[in-house]
């Protein structure tokens, strides 16, 4: 079984046995207790969210207002002390002052964002009913993408247009995790700041507010509603199923979905975002052709309306299916305008949807240009730089990566398979975990192990004097593969892990130990140098801090800092390359100071990057083509 089965066989397992739970639950039908679940839900949400403390005062300002037929349109920029700046369109009724209740539309991925034209027709005919509709550009959307259309395509490559603001938001989402914080905090904190600029306006009734959202914005409205009191009724469009359903074919989904260690203990699915919102009047709107299994709607159905039932409130939930693909149809459009007549006005939705002008996006635009305000990369800084001021180092530093990453004991089990020429090819086995090697011991005091690409010649290595270790730690063949930013096995892989609390880096160190020390034992190192390449850089700089004998690191293509990744809008590396809440401890640099020597080099370049405070090697030109011979020339030179 591979890495990824291997993690969603643990997921599907954690799933059983919720469901096995929640229906005892429900069969015991206790109120007290549904309710006590729900409670505890919606702490379980808001504490692996990491969400932040109270919004800093915010400032709200209307940069233009447009007079349309039977309703208007005004743009506002949201910001504060920052820099972070939100834009908003505010549909508001013709009707009489007021004050209207109000509806948070919230945008799937969409590029366009808030100016899609199924957006535009879904606000215009709300606020038509009555009812104040604000939708915004979400983070890497519309108004807030920092790429124009030719940047993105340069950068990611030709993908699908729903996939362009998925891959965008990957960008920061790793990144968060890399701070040990979790990218739909981000997205909710953008929600609530919506909901305190609709709070403030005289227009707006307080007591009458609901949200809704297709696909990544249904996600948004499920948070929104979960853990914002002042959302009174939500409806979640083409967004939810059963987790198990999906996590074959399409991961657990995006970083804002990915939620950290959410699942680590019991098994968290869609619906509990539901139970964490419960008791609130709620409308699941689904799509017969979905990407979001209809099937699995059904079973999440029959779970909330016993649910509501038997609090008493049944008619509090609902389901309805439009017979089209993931898209804010006509029909879709409909039952929300149905569902939020009789939640917020009492009375029953328009028999039909008053054809609507679409505005170009120039109309509706908000900020002075495209990209204004703080990017969500730079979005996450002040986390960044709260953690920096307190990080441990030197010998403290070592200690809190030897309590994260026990190699001090052996766990995994060396089998040796066969050998050819002088290589001996082992496999190490823990579970459904393993990882393949290939030694080659020629008497050598020094044993240099080298994580990298599978396909990479290694002939630099095996001229060498030292004895070599090749190997490639469980799940790494979807990180080398990776070629550029974008969803992939590798982010499947990733996200899975994520959820679980699994750290995929400690279980690649932990293997990388065992085998040396077994190689150890039947050749007796004087020392132990490490090569690692891409993914495999970060595990040869932790092996060089932590690992007996280690002397120091040869690093190739690979990042030089995480640090620095927050300076800029777009980087490259594999999601697994990322360790979750590293940033927390140190960044690459500080690994260097533990390790020994450590340089990096490239072959694009004629000299290597430097790891601060060691000093950049060149790279002979004969070695330009070869960075791994380079490599091993270096460690031979200065290590051995």
């Amino acid at each position: 079984m591979d890495a990824y089965q291997t993690l969603v066989a643990r997921l599907q397992e954690k799933y059983r046995a919720r469901d096995g739970a929640v229906l005892a639950l429900l069969d015991e039908g206790v109120p007290g207790k549904l309710l006590a679940r729900a409670r505890k839900m919606r702490r379980r949400l808001a504490d692996n969210l990491c969400m932040p403390g109270p919004a800093v005062a915010t400032d709200a300002k209307v940069t233009a207002r447009l007079q349309q037929d039977g309703y208007a349109i005004e743009n506002v920029i949201i910001t504060d002390d920052t820099g972070y700046a939100i834009p908003v369109n505010l549909y508001l009724p013709d009707a009489e002052p007021g004050p209207h209740p109000a509806v948070v539309v919230s945008m799937g991925h969409w590029p366009r964002g808030k100016q899609l034209p199924e957006n535009q027709i879904f606000c215009a005919n709300l606020a038509r009913c009555g009812i104040i509709a604000a939708t915004y550009d979400p983070i890497c959307q519309g108004e807030r993408s920092p790429f124009s259309q030719q940047e993105f395509e340069r950068c990611f490559g030709a993908v699908p247009e729903d996939i362009q603001a998925v891959d965008l938001h990957m960008q920061a989402g790793n990144l968060s995790y890399l701070l040990g914080e979790n990218l739909g905090a981000l997205f909710v904190r953008d929600s609530m700041r919506v909901v305190d600029y609709l709070c403030s306006r005289p227009d707006v009734d307080t007591k009458r507010i609901g949200a809704t959202g297709q696909s990544g914005g249904g996600t948004q409205t499920t948070y929104l509603a979960a853990l914002d009191d002042r959302i009174c009724c939500y409806s979640p469009i083409q967004c939810l199923t059963k987790q198990a359903m999906t996590l074959v074919e399409n991961g657990i989904g995006d970083c804002e979905q990915s939620i950290v260690g959410i699942s680590a203990g019991e098994g968290f699915d869609y619906a509990d975002v539901l139970w964490a919102a419960f008791p609130k009047p709620c409308m699941l709107s689904a799509a017969s052709e979905d990407f979001f299994l209809l099937e699995g709607v059904r079973q999440l159905e029959g779970e909330m309306r016993r649910l509501y039932k038997a609090a008493g409130n049944a008619a509090f939930f609902s389901v309805q299916v439009a017979p089209c693909a993931h898209v804010i149809s006509a029909p879709t459009r409909m039952f929300g305008y149905d569902f939020f007549c009789r939640q917020l006005l009492n009375k029953e939705g328009p028999a039909s949807e008053v054809d609507t002008a679409v505005l170009k996006d120039e109309q509706l635009a908000c900020l002075p240009h495209i990209g204004f305000g703080l990017t969500a990369i730079q979005a996450w800084k002040p986390a960044l730089e709260k953690l920096q001021a307190g990080r441990p180092s030197g010998e403290a530093l070592r200690a809190k990566l030897a309590e994260l990453y026990d190699v001090s004991s052996a766990s995994y089990t060396v089998q040796p398979l066969w050998r050819e020429d002088a290589w001996q090819t082992f496999l190490l086995r823990d579970g459904g975990r393993e990882a393949a090697c290939r030694s080659l011991c020629r008497g050598s005091h020094t044993l240099c192990v080298a994580i990298t690409h599978p396909e990479q010649n290694a002939n630099g290595l095996e001229a060498s004097g030292m004895d070599v270790l090749r190997i490639l730690p469980w799940g790494m063949q979807s990180a080398f593969a990776k070629t550029r930013p974008g969803y992939d096995a590798e982010t499947a892989l990733f996200n899975a892990a994520a959820v679980l609390g699994e750290k995929l880096t400690a279980c690649r160190l932990r293997q990388i130990a065992d085998v040396v020390h077994y190689l150890d034992e039947q050749n007796g190192y004087e020392r132990v140098v490490f090569v690692g390449q891409g993914p495999g850089a970060l595990l040869a700089l932790l092996a060089a801090a932590l690992l007996p004998k280690a002397r120091g690191a040869a690093l190739l293509e690979t990042q030089l800092s995480f640090d620095a990744l927050f300076e800029a809008d777009y980087y490259f590396a594999p999601e697994t390359a990322f360790e979750t809440g590293l940033l927390r401890l140190c960044d690459l640099p500080d690994l260097a100071k533990l390790a020994g020597r450590v340089c990096a080099f490239t072959p694009k370049t004629p000299a290597g990057g430097s790891l601060a405070p060691h000093t950049p090697t060149p790279i002979p030109a004969r070695w330009e083509k070869d960075a791994l011979s380079a490599a091993a020339e270096w460690l031979e030179d200065k290590l051995c």
